[in-house]
């Protein structure tokens, strides 16, 4: 690229920053539409585990099944039962998914696989999740 006598120097330098910013812009607008596409896949999951009471000497072995559809649909419910509570959105982002049903509150973490439901009666139910 031919540019003007003398100055050269610092609008190739100018130029050669424009070309990096905007390849530097172009990559994060990818990384963007890589993780929202990631962020809204369907997940089919079985989460199993342990039900906590506050009083209670020992755990409860559970098992639900947790769908999420896209970034606003969760259904949870006991694993096998055709019976599922559709959930409340209560928080989505790329780290955790919190929800709200008649029965609990749960929260979801994405990078972990973790599943938390909090119950009414203090009840606290830990959960891993693993695709079904």
């Amino acid at each position: 690229m031919a540019f003007p006598k003398g100055r050269g120097d610092l609008m190739e330098l100018q130029f050669c920053t424009l070309t990096k910013w905007m390849l530097v812009g172009a990559a994060c607008a990818c990384l963007g539409a890589a993780m929202d596409a990631r962020a809204e896949d369907d997940l089919d999951l079985t989460c199993s585990g342990n039900s906590y009471k506050k009083d209670g000497p020992f755990p409860t072995p559970e098992t639900f099944s947790l769908k999420i559809a896209g970034t606003n649909s969760v259904t949870i419910g006991p694993a096998g039962s055709d019976k599922q509570d559709a959930a409340k959105i209560l928080a989505n982002n790329e780290i955790q998914l919190k929800f709200k049903t008649g029965k609990f509150v749960g929260e979801y973490f994405r990078f972990t696989g973790d599943l938390f439901l909090i119950h009414p009666d203090s009840r606290l139910t830990r959960l891993t999740c693993k695709p079904s």
